[in-house]
């Protein structure tokens, strides 16, 4: 699992509570990735790519965010949040208008290789 980080997709990751055998592969660690650890959700036991282990490296993106890697997670989950959506369903990260408010960071990198995973069970 991939997931931004901020108070949006951190209340995405309060509502997977529930869910068993997460793991983690992204570039940056939010603060939500903590809660599900302590309580196990997070144990990355069915990892493809470093089972066992969460995955994360902001100053070696090259290999956290390098495709191949990606794709060779199974059921690799891309989750990314949004700030603006328009009347034809385009979605904005990174702006509201003309007024930025983050950047995009890796987010392209894990949607293409995620939606293109390997086993055919990603999710972008």
């Amino acid at each position: 699992m991939d997931q931004s980080i901020g108070a949006i997709p951190d209340s995405t990751l309060v509502a997977m509570k529930n869910h068993k055998d997460l793991g983690i592969h992204t570039e940056l660690l939010g603060g939500g990735v903590m809660d599900l650890v302590r309580t196990g959700v997070i144990n990355n036991t069915k990892k493809s790519v470093m089972p066992g282990k969460s995955s994360s490296d902001f100053d070696c993106c090259s290999w956290t965010n390098h495709s191949d890697i990606i794709r060779a997670n199974s059921k690799m989950t891309c989750i990314n949040s949004g700030i603006e959506i328009d009347i034809t369903g385009q979605v904005a990260s990174d702006s509201i208008g003309s007024t930025f408010y983050s950047g995009f960071g890796g987010q392209t990198d894990f949607m293409g290789a995620s939606s293109t995973s390997y086993d055919g069970m990603g999710k972008a």
